[in-house]
């Protein structure tokens, strides 16, 4: 020690965990800065009161302490021998006693807003107010001093001091800090796990987001109530603090949903055994976890006995530091709500005198989001402090009906205490409705279809393909078509299969079906035929009604109806139809592993129709583009159709925002809906497409602020609405109208207020509501409830339950989602009750993904789930753990990884095979086994990240800086957590649009501009460094380090930048052992979009793409004839691969060329085991050497090209010129590419569109695979295939649901390479 210091001093539990939150938050006011206010007589003289005060810090020297911890192992506390009390001092005398109390609260306000410096002696400071009453000391502190239990003695020793009167010596806080260091820690912490052993999650209370200031509340229970709670404490045989600690966990229970609480309880700390300890000054609290579990059937005595029973055996150690409890529970922070019983001895007031000094008031608080402080006295206080939102009116309101219910209940079973008053309850049940409406009439979509067409029969009904349909004319098509059905025997009641493209034959269809009594059944032609197959005989449909001739396998007996056909001229007369009459049967993913299908009946979508949303013109022309599929066209038909507005259908092709820029002013578009994804992308990419709308809907998963924030910068007029209803309620039951949301808010859009009629319930597990701001399961109620699924009684009975909040008679649908209610009545969402996930708006049910999934051969059990991409999307993904045989004991790692290899095959075929695009994961992963919960469980938080290719990624490490600089924007781009020097970014999922991203940020990052076309050469950090490190030679471009040996000669000093990427042959994959596939580039002659296969293809299989040797020479020097291009090309092939068997892939024009080289290899004695063509088809003999227009030719490759390789730039209107587009493109794919090489592409596709008008195809004896797009007008599937059956010896056909140009997206790509590699199984 030396001349200043007197002592040197451990530091207790709490006290560490003090000194930690103060030097962690440095700003603000301090939450553990507390106030003690003490009265005195108009005869104490300040003077007296302030000597009075040092004295006391003289008596106790821990309060004169300060605290250090920089350059230590552990924190101490230094005792200075003396320290001077800073003092201050208001004269009050003379104002009115309103003023004084002004003055000092403003005192009040002024202090507390200054901070200790815990380094800095003393944490104590003195404010002394003299009025004409008296005087008030204000003596604030730090609470790392002392606690609320010491406070009667303090205000004892300074009573006594400024009275003179003798003190006995204080017993030193040293004392306590002795005795603590000689306690078995070991011991304290074993006692601990034992008694947080098995809890999962902690029950928290508060919302993410930043602090906020202190709302308090002060409730006294009458002195019946108080006296009736010590009463039954006492007959339970426990005390009141335990009875008030189950009170707050049966509140915590209602608040958080959970049947394991924890909360923080503030124990006194004083050791029964330690001398002189109830005369002690210094903090010796502690803050330690309260456990309850709360158990099925157990009355409040026997839990009251229970928690007094766990808690008693922890008495002995009190003394544990908090820290070490929390690590040994390992669930992160174990609670942010704690509750302090205080029943401290006060003073009676016996030696109160003229001059005596009294305690009035303490002020204090604590940083945790609700503190509770219940005060024992004659009336039981209850004293709430609460932060970040929380209402400290309403929890202390809560606390104080449950122990109204345990003071008068004792045997009540604990699950029927309801914690909500009942002006709070009634209130929750009152924002649950939504407006009250009369119901829609006519109730059925007919009568109020044809009541419309008598109103305005002349207006337009339907917008398509250049046609537009009067309501009258739409009417009688829908006569026509029901006639033609009840003729072939559809019965009022049966079902009726839709199996249409995208066109106005969808909207007629589903309005004569209605007409014939019948509901529709929507199937997905891009749908596996076993899938198909599974719904047709789950729904049994009378009839499938298709648009001409379908390639589409359906099963044997299957009656199918062309609604192409002329139905003759005989009348129809409408089938009488009840408004509870179904109609639709629209299949979503099921948990037990098969679809389940929702029957709609028709009142629900005349609800839909008429709901106050959907009034005042906003919806006159609403563009239908949503597969039929998908319940969002429910809204799309017969929102503007009931009401007078028009249906516009979108064109055959993939909704992107090129074309939305196109339809939506050419169309005059009034509103649309969006997934909230698409809504993302477009908002990120173009969101200028979207301003001529008056609303915008999205629907089907979380929408993000941002969304909403950069779609009214750039459509201020456009009204952003976030919709939420599963297909079981009719498209939505809830809508929040977005308005501006700050950027990088957590979370997203709520989901608002229920629509006209509906009612939204937040409820618990026992059907009851749960207060604002507490998560609860969603339970929608009202007139656009579904009937139920089709044939399937017991999900029906489980899902739809009865109301007990609805008229009599009622249902509600349980939805399995959780929501909160906000304080202003709008709903959010929470998340899943269950595993069900979201996946570009599409319901999964990750059972149905299991079941098919752990159906393969080689797979021992399966896992789905969804993961976050890069670009906050969500994919789906699959863990696999492979069937073992005696075989998987032996062999190299090489050999196990070639097994892995073979079942990751097996099992993408498999799924591509059985089940929709939709559900066929694109991340997977090997595991050994499921990890479980300690409650056997999938522990789904366990599970490793999932990667495109399901193999490892290599970890290297970076060698140079620029090589971690890549790392880390890959990385960045493809989601991937770590990437390595030598991962092939094609490989790891990248694809063409990742790839612009890529781009993007290396410009921006770097700053350094790199082609597109250079990722292709060098797709690794490694390569890519290499290249943007390699030094210029002063004679050209730098040159290039290039990944993918192919067969173009060597860059040289003098070589077009692009020279590799534009070789006539490209090689995307070199290595393998399979046989290679050769694919041929498509009108344009570059083949980079083939990579998009890459990832789903059999990683041993090398890939090699051929490109018009034009790139490079020119376009003078091609053929003239399809047969000769074969010919120039066939020596590539050779010098690629001498012998066959050969796999060869051809896209759009790629597909006749592929043709043509198949046809010369066969005849050269060659086995061609594979020829596909990615949808294209022989010309028919009407256009066959027709004349082109050079004109529309060269705007028809300008579009390609601005549509392939720069997807988000704006299309202008009119005529394209070559100027223009190629200053767009220079900012997409072909940033780099000189001009000359651009006009050379546009000459190449024009080149290559008049070969195709005159190609005569040779005939083909082997087979070929049709991939084709469905969304386009023309050539159907049924032309394409038609016109490939009269050349080759069989046709095998694989459709898309996309349009011609996005054939090769990463979606359609997943499903062309899992179906080559289906067919090349055992390759």
């Amino acid at each position: 020690m030396n001349a200043r210091i007197a002592d040197v001093l451990p530091l207790s539990p709490l006290q560490e965990g003090l000194l930690f939150h103060a030097a962690r938050e440095t700003a603000g006011p301090d939450p553990y800065l507390v106030q003690a206010r003490f009265l005195t007589g108009p005869e104490t003289a300040e003077e007296t009161v302030r000597a009075s005060v040092t004295a006391l810090l003289d008596r106790h020297p821990n309060l004169r302490s300060c605290f250090r911890h920089e350059r230590l192992d552990r924190p101490v506390q230094v005792v200075p021998k003396a320290v001077a009390v800073p003092w201050a001092d208001v004269d009050l005398t003379g104002l009115a006693p309103d003023e004084v109390r002004v003055r000092t609260e403003e005192a009040l306000r002024e202090d507390a807003a200054l901070r200790f410096d815990l380094a800095r002696p003393p944490l104590v400071r003195a404010t002394f107010l003299r009025n004409d009453s008296g005087g008030e000391l204000i003596v604030s502190f730090h609470h790392i001093l002392l606690d609320g239990w010491s406070m009667p003695v303090v205000e004892r020793d300074l009573a006594a001091l400024v009275a003179g009167r003798p003190l006995p010596p204080a017993v030193p806080y040293r004392d306590y800090l002795v005795w603590l260091g000689g306690q078995d820690r070991n011991k304290a912490e074993a006692a601990w796990c034992e008694a947080l052993e098995g809890l999962e999650r902690p029950a928290l209370l508060a919302p993410t987001g930043p602090d906020t200031a202190p709302d308090r509340s002060q409730v006294w229970l009458t002195t019946g109530l108080t006296g009736m709670l010590v009463r039954r404490a006492a007959a339970a045989g426990v005390t009141l603090n335990t009875l008030v600690q189950v009170s707050w966990a049966l509140v915590l229970a209602r608040l958080t949903g959970s049947r394991d609480l924890v909360f923080g309880a503030v124990v006194s700390g004083r050791p029964h055994d330690l001398p002189g300890v109830e005369s002690m000054v210094g903090l010796f609290i502690n803050t330690l976890p309260v456990r309850v579990r709360l158990q099925d059937g157990e009355r409040v005595d026997e839990l009251l006995r229970r928690v007094q029973d766990e808690q008693s055996r922890l008495l002995a150690h009190h003394h544990a530091r908090a820290a070490e409890v929390q690590r040994a529970a390992g669930v992160g922070e174990l609670f942010d709500s704690i509750i302090a019983f205080e029943n401290f001895p006060r003073t009676d007031g016996s030696e109160d005198a003229p001059g005596a000094v009294r305690l009035a008031k303490v002020t204090d608080a604590t940083h945790y989001p609700v503190t509770i402080a219940a005060v024992a006295e004659d009336r039981l206080l209850l004293s709430v402090s609460c932060r970040r939102g929380i209402s400290a009116t309403a929890v202390s309101g809560r606390l104080a009906h449950v122990l109204e219910q345990l003071a008068r209940s004792p045997h009540t079973p604990v699950d029927d205490i309801d914690a909500l008053p009942v002006a709070e309850r009634h209130e929750l049940l009152a924002l649950a409705d939504g407006p009250s409406r009369a119901p829609a009439a006519p109730a059925t979509v007919t009568e109020r279809f044809a009541a419309q067409v008598a109103r305005t029969p002349d207006a337009p009904a339907l917008d398509a393909d250049g046609e537009t349909l009067s309501y009258a004319r739409l009417d009688a098509a829908s006569d026509r078509l029901a006639g033609l059905l009840v003729r072939a025997g559809v019965a009022p009641g049966q079902t009726v299969g839709l199996l249409l493209p995208r066109s106005a034959s969808v909207v007629v269809a589903q309005l004569a079906v209605l007409k014939a009594g019948a509901c529709w059944l929507p199937l997905d032609p891009a749908h596996p035929p076993e899938r198909l197959a599974r719904l047709l005989a789950a729904a049994a449909p009378a009839l499938v009604l298709t648009a001409g001739s379908t390639a589409i396998r359906l099963p044997a007996g299957t009656t199918v109806l062309d609604v192409t056909e002329e139905s003759g001229p005989e009348p129809f007369h409408g089938v009488p139809a009840h408004p509870g009459a179904a109609a639709c049967v629209i299949y979503t993913s099921g948990s037990t592993g098969e679809p389940k299908g929702v029957v709609v009946p028709q009142r629900a979508i005349t609800e839909l129709a008429a709901d106050g949303r959907f009034a005042g013109g906003a919806h006159h022309r609403v563009l239908l583009h949503n597969p039929y599929t998908f319940d969002a066209s429910t809204y799309e038909v017969w929102v503007p159709l009931l009401n007078g507005g028009t249906v516009v259908v979108a064109p055959a092709e993939a909704i992107t925002p090129d074309l939305l820029k196109r339809v939506v002013p050419d169309r005059r578009v009034t509103a649309l809906m969006l997934t909230p994804e698409l809504l993302r992308t477009v908002a990120e990419i173009a969101p200028d497409a979207l301003s001529g709308l008056r609303e915008v809907w999205s629907g089907g998963d979380v929408l993000a602020p941002d969304t909403v924030r950069r779609l009214h910068e750039h459509c201020p007029g456009t009204v952003v609405v976030n919709g939420y209803g599963p297909t079981e309620t009719t498209v939505f039951a809830t809508a929040h109208t977005a308005t501006e949301e700050p950027a990088g808010q957590p979370g997203g859009i709520p989901i608002g207020r229920p629509l006209d009629n509906t009612r939204a319930h937040v409820l618990d597990d026992r059907l009851r509501p749960v207060p604002a701001g507490a998560t609860g399961e969603l339970y929608i109620g009202g007139t656009g409830l579904a009937q139920g699924y089709l044939g399937r009684p017991a999900p029906t009975s489980e899902r739809f339950v009865a109301d007990p909040y609805g008229p009599p008679g009622s249902r509600m649908y349980r939805t399995g989602d959780l929501a909160r209610r906000r304080s202003d009545g709008a709903l959010e969402f929470a998340g899943r009750a269950d595993d069900q996930v979201k996946v570009r708006g599409f319901r999964v049910e990750p059972a149905e993904v299991e079941t098919v999934l752990a159906d393969c051969p080689g797979v021992a059990r399966a896992v789905a789930g969804a993961r976050l991409d890069a670009a906050g999307g969500k994919l789906l993904a699959a863990w696999l753990v492979p069937a073992r045989d005696a075989e998987d004991a032996s062999g190299s790692p090489a050999d196990e990884a070639q097994r892995w290899q073979r079942t990751l095959d097996r099992a993408r075929a498999h799924a591509a095979e059985r089940l929709p695009a939709h559900l066929v994961p694109s991340l997977w992963a090997r595991i050994d086994e499921v990890p479980l919960t300690r409650h056997g469980k999938v522990d789904r938080a366990a599970l490793p990240d999932p990667g495109r290719t399901g193999a490892p990624a290599a970890h290297r490490t970076p060698r140079t800086p620029r090589e971690r600089e890549l790392c880390a924007l890959f990385g960045t781009v493809l989601g991937i957590p770590a990437v390595g020097p030598d991962t092939d970014f094609f490989l790891a999922g990248g694809h063409s649009l990742t790839a612009l991203r890529l781009k993007s940020k290396i410009e921006t990052v770097l700053g350094v501009r790199i082609p597109l076309s250079a990722l292709f050469d060098a797709p690794t950090p490694a390569a890519l460094a290499a290249r943007l490190d390699a030094p210029p030679s002063g004679k050209g471009p730098a040159p290039r380090t290039a990944l993918r040996p192919g067969l173009s000669r060597p860059a040289t000093a003098t070589a077009d930048p692009q020279h590799n990427s534009l070789a006539p042959v490209l090689t995307l994959r070199a290595g393998g052992n399979l046989t290679p596939l050769i694919c041929v580039h498509p009108g344009l002659g570059l083949g980079w979009s083939y990579v998009n296969l890459l990832p789903h293809l059999d990683p041993a299989r090398p890939v090699h793409t051929l490109q018009s040797p034009a790139l490079l020479t020119g376009v003078d020097r091609l053929p003239p004839t399809m047969g000769e291009m074969a010919d120039l090309y066939l020596p590539r092939i050779r010098e690629l691969q001498p012998r066959g068997p050969y796999l060869l892939l051809g896209r759009s024009f790629g597909g006749p060329l592929a043709h043509e080289l198949a046809v010369r290899l066969r005849r050269a004695g060659e086995e061609v085991r594979m020829l596909a063509v990615v949808d294209a088809m022989p010309m028919p003999d009407e256009i066959l050497g027709t004349p082109l227009d050079p004109a529309a030719v060269e705007d028809e490759m300008l579009r390609i090209l601005l549509h392939s390789h720069a997807p988000g730039a704006p299309v202008p209107d009119g005529p394209l010129d070559r100027a223009t587009v190629f200053s767009t493109t220079h900012e997409g794919a072909f940033d780099g590419l000189s001009e000359a090489r651009l006009h050379t592409l546009v000459d190449i596709g024009a080149h290559h569109s008049a070969l195709v008008r005159t190609w005569r195809p040779s005939d083909y004896g082997g087979g070929l695979t049709l991939f084709s797009a469905t969304r386009d007008a023309w050539p159907t599937t049924a032309e394409k295939t038609g016109a490939w059956r009269r050349v080759t010896a069989s046709l095998d056909v694989h459709e898309l649901d996309c349009g011609h140009s996005d054939v090769l997206n990463p979606g359609p790509a997943a499903e062309i390479a899992a179906a080559l590699e289906s067919a090349l199984r055992g390759d």
